[in-house]
């Protein structure tokens, strides 16, 4: 498989997956689960990571915040950042800091992340494994604006003298509340969802953790990051927690161009390029790498330090002193 297969397969743009192949990842979950032992928590991105970059949203969404659908009550809907489509504009870089998730739960020693393409990214705080499968979760998301729209389960709430939204779910075979969703607004212009699963799927418990959520920025768990990154562009998803394969994308708001970074923890075969139009050799850092130009993409295919190696892909409107320019940027995190 070459590696834009993978993105296609496993990256941020990967197509929608079908309720039968959601159904298939939770039973995939549901397999690579052993009950764990009493003395030992688990995190849960280590165990959806098996699924690929495509279905992590997919599973924590299904598994780790809300449970089946009732059939009289929808889930909530997916937390994406949505921007207008248009014409692309021109590139230009700048210093890029590593994406960091902003809040901290305390009491929590288990925390995860994820995020759907172009939407923020998802803390997940466990302990997330228990005998069922994962559990007891609690989701925190900071959103990008003032959640839209309502459905008809959910009732106002004053939170500390802030409006927000609350909604219970319930487990579609047992039809007890498996889920509480709460859309706040923490601080002026903040808007945050926080949702409580298990036997933390209480109002009262919510509400309780929804106070105690503290600004702390946190590292993701990136192998590499980028020291530049096109202006205006979004972090567009991530698989980082992978020994073998970890990928980090940003796309532009404004139109369907993307970027990505693939690092490899042992260099692959090269498996030749799909519309291979010229491939020349450059200097990174220092370091042999190649040049690949194809029909639609800019490929730098280099070596780090430590011996792993990266492949970076952008678009065609990326000048070629661009695209070296970024994967001069690539930084083990």
């Amino acid at each position: 498989m070459n590696d834009i297969d993978l993105l296609n397969e496993h990256g941020p743009d990967a197509s929608p997956l079908s309720e039968e192949a959601w159904r298939s990842a939770r039973t995939k979950l549901a397999s690579e689960i052993s009950p764990p032992a009493r003395s030992r928590r688990w995190g849960l991105m280590p165990r959806i990571a098996v699924i690929g970059l495509a279905g992590v949203a997919a599973v924590a969404a299904t598994v780790a915040v809300l449970p089946e659908k009732h059939p009289d009550r929808e889930r909530p809907p997916t937390v994406t950042a949505q921007g207008t489509k248009g014409s692309p504009g021109p590139i230009r870089l700048v210093a890029a800091t590593a994406p960091q998730y902003p809040f901290s739960l305390p009491g929590f020693d288990e925390v995860s992340y994820t995020a759907d393409p172009g939407g923020p990214v998802m803390g997940i705080f466990g302990p997330s494994l228990g005998e069922n499968g994962p559990n007891n979760t609690v989701v925190l998301v900071p959103l990008p604006e003032k959640p839209s729209g309502s459905s008809r389960g959910e009732r106002e709430i004053d939170v500390d003298g802030r409006p927000g939204k609350i909604e219970s779910f319930r487990d579609g075979q047992t039809g007890e509340i498996a889920a509480v969703q709460l859309n706040w607004e923490r601080k002026p212009g903040q808007w945050v969802t926080i949702v409580g699963n298990g036997t933390r799927a209480t109002e009262d418990e919510v509400l309780r953790l929804a106070r105690s959520v503290v600004d702390e920025p946190r590292r993701l768990n990136f192998k590499v990051t980028l020291g530049l990154a096109p202006d205006g562009w979004v972090l567009g998803g991530f698989k980082g927690d992978d020994k073998a394969v970890s990928i980090i994308s940003y796309q532009d708001p404004g139109t369907d161009r993307e970027l990505h970074v693939v690092w490899y923890g042992t260099p692959p075969e090269d498996a030749g390029w799909e519309g291979l139009e010229a491939e020349s050799r450059v200097t990174v850092n220092k370091r042999p790498a190649k040049l690949i130009r194809t029909t639609q993409n800019w490929i730098v295919v280099g070596s780090l330090p430590d011996g792993a190696s990266y492949q970076l892909m952008a678009p065609r409107d990326f000048t070629t002193k661009q695209v070296v320019d970024l994967a001069g940027s690539i930084r083990i995190h």
